[in-house]
């Protein structure tokens, strides 16, 4: 049987907690309004219309209440414990605990509900710990002023302590699990691009249409749903690409204001994105313009937060939304961003520019690596997949020999960050052989001569469109521009 929820908000825009109330299975079976400059401290709306929600709820027969925002734990257990006091004034005995979800609860429940595979079910188990902990905290601080809180983590002050450290030995199983996968993930990625595979990553907000991108760049059969986080596992298919091997990775979808440590708990699935060739962010094109404004900048600012970790240093663009546009990485590391704007389909030319023009003087947009494209009726692939080519990076090999030494450790650990090392031998030298991108030659070259090392072998591999690069000079000082470390 479906659930029937009950949604309290501040703001009168509820359309998003509507899709997400529904991507959880539930029906909304009413909403309770009150527009306040700020949410109350005790119980997000005030009591009187709480009072009110809780009548609503129980002649509604709702048995879920779902709050528009992201609540403190003190609020969740007065919310919990107003619901349940009134559903039991009503005759409601059965009723041991009202369900409180805020948006954050909302989105891991949705998460727990589409988690398939084994990684995606650790990922959810660490978010989810994650969000409990501070919950667990209060109700151990509330049971020692006798409020009786803790009967939901097991009963008693005790109960509640015990059940507190099982939850950190279980995250710390948890990160090490997800650990081993990422290295699993990161050895295929490599055999990928020993392979001579390019590698392009699927980003962009939920239910923007990345699914069904995947499937007409793939041609292979891809589930897709008009839902909220259909995907939550990584999906990698070879793209239909003529002039390169493409292999294109579905990513989890974004939502605006996720908390930092739920990016966190996904660090393995988004590190996708991050160690991309080209990031391919999909935007909804049917979308009213302010929403396609919201949307992308939600997607810039947790790429910004978690892309080119590798990298390091920031780079010197202004941060997302503040008139930044994509014609550079927000940050060192992070690939270059091709905006599709899917579902073109829908959309009139005329209006399809406007929003464009609109969006690029926000500094959201930058013509250069924009394409209007429709996931369902695949126009404009061709000229995706030409924005594609001449974003995709070419890789240099390198074998090198390096004294045993900090400098060349130090230089070790950099190349690690910006590069895929093949293999690492040490003895009373280190020899190190690795592929890098093209443009860090000149950066890489200078970096081995000043760690007192000398390239073994280099190997420039062909050229766009087939064509035999120039050979490669022996000379640190290269008059190749350094690119300042991508």
């Amino acid at each position: 049987m479906r659930r029937k929820a009950l949604l309290l908000t501040s703001r009168p825009d509820t359309a998003e907690m509507e899709e997400l109330i529904f991507a959880l299975g539930a029906d909304l079976a009413g909403t309770v309004l009150q527009k306040r400059p700020q949410p109350d401290p005790q119980l997000y709306l005030g009591r009187g219309k709480v009072e009110e929600a809780a009548q609503a709820f129980v002649g509604l027969g709702a048995d879920l209440v779902v709050v528009n925002a992201a609540l403190k734990p003190s609020q969740i257990f007065n919310l919990q414990q107003a619901f349940t006091d009134e559903a039991r004034s009503r005759g409601k005995t059965d009723v041991e605990r009202v369900d409180v979800y805020d948006r954050t609860r909302l989105i891991l429940e949705i998460f727990r509900e589409r988690a398939r595979s084994p990684e995606a079910r650790l990922q959810v188990e660490l978010a989810t710990l994650q969000y409990e902990m501070p919950l667990v905290k209060e109700a151990i601080n509330l049971e020692k002023k006798g409020e009786r809180q803790a009967a939901m983590f097991g009963g008693g002050q005790y109960g509640v302590n015990e059940y507190h450290d099982m939850m950190k030995r279980r995250m710390v199983r948890i990160r090490r699990d997800l650990d081993k996968m990422r290295g699993e993930r990161a050895l295929r990625r490599k055999h990928r691009r020993r392979g001579g595979f390019h590698l392009v990553s699927l980003a962009g907000y939920t239910n923007a249409g990345k699914s069904s991108l995947l499937k007409a760049l793939s041609q292979r059969h891809t589930l897709v749903e008009n839902r909220y986080f259909s995907t939550l596992s990584t999906k990698t298919s070879r793209a239909q690409s003529e002039k390169r091997e493409i292999l294109v990775t579905d990513t989890v979808g974004f939502i605006e204001d996720l908390p930092p440590w739920m990016v966190e708990a996904f660090h393995s699935t988004l590190e996708e994105i991050a160690l991309a060739d080209v990031i391919l962010l999909v935007v909804d094109a049917s979308d009213p313009v302010d929403e396609m404004a919201r949307r992308l900048r939600s997607s810039l600012r947790i790429l910004w937060e978690f892309g080119g970790e590798g990298g390091g240093e920031t780079a010197a663009v202004a941060s997302p939304g503040a008139n930044a546009p994509l014609a550079l990485p927000f940050r060192r590391g992070l690939a270059p961003i091709v905006v599709a704007l899917n579902k073109a389909d829908k959309v009139e030319p005329a209006e399809a520019q406007a929003k464009e023009d609109a969006l690029r003087e926000m500094g959201l947009l930058d013509p250069a690596r924009t394409v209007r494209v429709s996931a369902r009726t695949r126009e404009g692939l061709d000229a995706l997949y030409a924005r594609l080519y001449e974003l995709i990076p070419d890789y240099d090999e390198y074998e090198v020999a390096l004294p045993a030494s900090p400098e060349s450790e130090s230089l070790i650990a950099w190349i690690h960050d910006r590069a895929d090392v093949l293999d690492l031998t040490r003895g009373s030298e280190v020899h190190l052989h690795f592929e890098a991108k093209r443009s860090l030659r000149s950066t890489l070259l200078a970096r081995i001569s000043a760690a007192g090392g000398a390239p073994l072998r280099e190997v420039q591999r062909l050229g766009f469109g087939g064509e035999e690069a120039d050979p490669p000079s022996k000379d640190a000082g290269s008059s190749d521009a350094p690119s300042g470390g991508t």
